[in-house]
């Protein structure tokens, strides 16, 4: 009996030995899936500050690149205009300031529509990618963004 036990504790150790560097390799991995994905946004989202507009040919070299790691995403973008109100605030002499924002979705329909999406000077542009879990929920992966730098 007592050389079962010993056949079980020297087998659970080969499996040990075995499966750590699989682990290992695993986190690595995923490590660097998410940093490539963290480029690629970033490389992306400069591109559109550079140049103050997204054009398709661009958005879906992206959605190509981000696809390459095997995993689901879900992109998002913001391109928001800091706007002036008209009326005055009588208490305070100040014209109220709003943020005048296109999403994803009416982004994604200019792109397909036009093949570009232009956005003014004074923009801001936020490019959010999502992982998807296997719940089906999505956690943020990287969130890349800033003031346009195109004259």
């Amino acid at each position: 009996m007592e050389a079962f036990g010993r056949l079980i504790a020297v087998i659970t150790a080969v499996l040990l030995l075995l499966m750590l560097p699989v682990l290992m390799l695993w986190s690595k991995d995923q490590d660097r899936k998410l940093d490539y994905v963290k480029e690629t946004t970033e490389a992306f989202t400069e591109e559109i500050r550079k140049t103050g507009a997204i054009t398709l040919e661009e958005y879906e070299a992206f959605t190509y690149k981000v696809g390459l790691t095997g995993r689901l995403y879900n992109i998002e973008i913001m391109a928001a205009v800091q706007m002036q109100g008209s009326e005055e605030d009588e208490a305070t002499k100040a014209v109220d300031s709003f943020l005048s924002a296109a999403y994803t979705e009416e982004i994604l329909e200019t792109l397909y529509t036009t093949g570009v999406y232009r956005m003014s000077r004074s923009a801001y542009i936020t490019v959010r990618v999502k992982e998807k879990e296997n719940d089906g929920s999505y956690a943020a992966v990287y969130t890349s963004g800033g003031k346009l730098m195109a004259d």
